[in-house]
């Protein structure tokens, strides 16, 4: 017979909304938010769709007004578009028009790194120790970096975890528990599109309890009634949606649409390629499943159903990777704190106060990998009597997170003048305002949005490709892949430059063309015009 989860404590930290202050995960906020602002700031500014969130943000700010059509596209200007991140890109906007790029970033790892210590303070909260939790976390943090964007998706997560709590955690009533999770699907639906992430969590809660009912738990017969509450209090929340019905339209139609998980790299498979950062979402959950192995623990049906249905997921598609890590940290929780009690307990004759004490106790753990756990769980007990003893509380860390903030901010020398030139084609970018280069140019469509902010004219595409007809995407494609018929493209739609990655196979097809020339490189991209008996053909 097994232990269930359920009946495990955690050894010290209160479940409480307390929990979402810094206290545990103090250190780890201001030390990973340290690296964001001041050692690699640009490191979020990567992505041209950054800058598409923060137009139609800065539209609605100053006209009060939500864009409805494509207005990047010079081809299809007409074609109903419709922001899925309505919250995410006022809130951009709103910093952005205070503090320009910096406070971009500055909202981004914000939120990313709050993100990542809300997770660890939750499993440290539900039984996960202060020296494997860290080790766990940077396993996590590397598996989410494939992720890392200055980009409304990041604010989904912090929805993720406040649902997590609410279902799973909480002491409240079951009252307060529906109408703060409908609060949460509320806000969700209008921060971002993942909000159907929150209406998966509360099925899989609702189908573990019904199979335990099934199974003859009668317990689960209350909690399977206010699930169903839980669901349709959810389902009412997500219809008061800014954006009107065609949201959900728009939602259901991207979800379907033959080119975002044909092309898009978010959404494609497990790509090993990536190295560190697939493998690490593979140990994470690699550790979990060893732990929930363990004799005698028995993990909680609704946690290895969630957990194992976001890895599969992301199996499919690497944008859900994040929610399985965050899923799969807290449920490492209790699983660990049966390991600590198991192995503590075969010790119990061993007094940990003492070094000596401890030594003993080291010697008595047969095989050096139960030695190495001892040793593990002895300073885990250090460690937390140290944390108990610290004044350092939620007060200091949030005066400290406001004295970095505002360092960030004002002082001159750390002004962020433009996105990353390692991932985005800043200098050719210049190159063509400086030379006046004029007319469509057919360029790669992550790179769409950050021309349109730059240069403030239309452009041939951007990365909201599910606002394009699939034909057109297909020769785009085409073009981008270099295949016979490019040229012919190109002359079709007046193309008078091409800017597109280094190293492509378009790229190749131009340098060998006579019609085309290369007259710029920079970092990221290449730009190739017309060669001078081209010119002024279109």
């Amino acid at each position: 017979m097994g232990v269930s989860a359920s009946e495990l404590e955690s050894p010290g930290i209160a479940s409480s909304w307390r929990l979402f202050l810094p206290g545990p995960g103090g250190w780890f906020f201001l030390l990973l938010l340290g690296c964001f602002l001041f050692a690699r700031p640009l490191l979020l500014l990567w992505d041209g769709g950054t800058c598409r969130h923060l137009e139609t943000g800065v539209e609605f700010v100053q006209h009060l007004r939500i864009p409805d059509t494509n207005y990047v596209s010079a081809l299809f200007p007409k074609v109903p578009c419709l922001t899925h991140s309505f919250f995410g890109d006022i809130a951009y906007a709103v910093f952005y028009q205070l503090w320009q790029l910096n406070g971009v970033v500055l909202l981004a790892s914000t939120a990313t790194v709050l993100g990542l210590t809300w997770t660890y303070q939750l499993a440290r909260a539900r039984g996960l120790g202060p020296v494997v939790g860290p080790i766990l976390l940077v396993l996590g943090l590397a598996a989410c970096s494939m992720h890392w964007s200055a980009r409304c998706h990041i604010f989904s997560y912090l929805c993720f975890l406040a649902l997590f709590y609410l279902q799973f955690m909480s002491g409240l009533s079951e009252r307060k528990k529906t109408a703060l999770t409908a609060l949460v699907l509320l806000l969700w639906v209008n921060i971002h599109g993942s909000f159907l992430i929150g209406l998966f969590v509360l099925g899989v809660k609702l189908v573990a309890d019904w199979l335990e009912l099934s199974w003859g738990e009668k317990e689960s017969a209350r909690r399977l009634k206010w699930d169903l509450t839980a669901l349709g209090a959810a389902a009412m929340a997500i219809c008061f949606n800014l954006r009107g019905p065609g949201f959900y339209t728009y939602v259901a139609g991207y979800l379907s649409h033959p080119m975002i998980l044909l092309k898009s790299n978010e959404w494609r498979s497990l790509d090993f390629s990536l190295g560190f950062q697939t493998w690490s979402a593979l140990f994470v959950y690699l550790i979990l499943v060893a732990l929930w192995v363990v004799p005698g623990f028995r993990p909680r049906l609704w946690e290895f159903l969630l957990v194992t249905a976001l890895f599969l997921a992301g199996l499919h598609t690497m944008r859900l990777i994040p929610y399985m890590v965050i899923a799969a940290l807290l449920a490492m929780g209790p699983a660990w704190l049966f390991v600590r009690k198991k192995v503590l307990s075969s010790l119990a004759r061993v007094q940990p106060a003492s070094a000596g004490a401890e030594s003993e106790g080291l010697k008595a753990a047969d095989g050096w990998l139960r030695r190495l756990l001892v040793a593990i769980l002895l300073m885990e007990i250090r460690v937390e009597k140290q944390e108990r003893a610290s004044k350092l509380g939620a007060p200091v860390y949030l005066a400290a997170f406001g004295v970095m903030a505002a360092f960030f901010l004002f002082t001159p020398a750390l002004k962020i003048k433009d996105f990353n030139p390692e991932r985005l084609p800043v200098k050719a970018v210049d190159y063509i305002a400086e030379h006046q280069l004029s007319g469509l140019g057919f360029i790669y469509d992550n790179w769409g949005g950050y021309l349109h902010w730059r240069l403030g004219r239309p452009v041939f595409i951007d990365d909201w490709t599910d606002f394009y007809p699939v034909p057109f995407l297909e020769e785009y494609v085409a073009t981008l892949m270099g295949q016979a018929g490019w040229q012919e493209r190109l002359d079709r739609y007046k193309i008078q430059y091409v800017l597109i990655p280094r190293s492509t196979l378009l790229g190749q097809a131009l340098l060998q063309s006579p019609q085309w020339r290369r007259a710029f490189q920079d970092e990221a991209g290449e730009l190739y015009v017309r060669s001078n008996q081209e010119q002024g053909k279109y």
